[in-house]
């Protein structure tokens, strides 16, 4: 596969394309999409990769072939250091987006693969992968990843550190999300309890997570006592 491949032979540009490549769903991505996250020399590569053979890239959409996705992943190695750029451009590039459950679906999985291929030393394609799944409705999935980037985050940050903070926050709404509210409380209090030690007092994200606080409070309340209620977290 080598020999045919001859991944060696690559311009730097056409590596970085196919190293972010192994990343693409299983469906494909929007291609304009994943061409405008790229720097501009792997974003030009693009074109001869799909004559090539080397990508898929049809009805708008870029995908890789499954042979060449593991002959890259083991020849070309996705690292934060060389994906993380394109993540992150990825990633701002949802504020100039409308919300597209196709496209979240593509974010999604593709995070997810980032958060299985890559490092993850700081959690980062793990949360993102949860949000993701959150915003389609797809709770357990999210709740899987948001708790490992926690688990991520715990191992490599100081305890009290704001982010384990967000994450703690991030899993109380998820279980909320599920109406699982008892099961919130405990993330919602460490939260607090971080945010309090680690934040000035009027500090905008220490007023959200004590409202959270009591909000979550108030419906494990009511859940427990067995009266019923509309979920406004659902």
């Amino acid at each position: 596969l080598r020999t045919v491949f001859r991944v060696a032979n690559m311009s730097e540009g056409a590596r970085l394309a196919m190293t972010c490549a192994v990343l693409l769903p299983q469906g494909g991505m929007d291609a304009d999409t994943f061409q405008a996250a790229l720097d501009k020399e792997a974003a030009d590569a693009l074109f001869s990769l799909s004559r090539n053979g080397w990508l898929n890239w049809h009805d708008g959409l870029i995908s890789i072939h499954p042979v060449i996705r593991l002959v890259c992943k083991n020849e070309l190695t996705p690292t934060d250091a060389n994906c993380g750029p394109f993540l992150f451009q990825l990633w701002e590039q949802l504020d100039s987006m409308r919300y597209d459950k196709t496209l979240y679906r593509q974010y999604a999985e593709l995070f997810a693969a980032a958060s299985g291929s890559l490092e993850d030393g700081k959690g980062e394609w793990s949360l993102r992968a949860g949000r993701f799944l959150s915003e389609l409705g797809d709770h357990s999935k999210a709740l899987e990843f948001l708790l490992k980037a926690l688990a991520i985050r715990e191992k490599s940050l100081p305890e009290g550190h704001p982010n384990i903070a967000v994450s703690c926050s991030n899993i109380a709404f998820i279980l909320a999300q599920m109406s699982r509210f008892p099961e919130a409380l405990p993330y919602i209090h460490r939260a607090v309890a971080i945010a309090e030690s680690s934040l000035p007092e009027g500090h905008p994200r220490l007023e959200n997570f004590r409202q959270g606080k009591e909000i979550l409070e108030l419906f494990a309340m009511f859940q427990e006592a067995g009266i019923d209620f509309d979920n406004p977290f659902k």
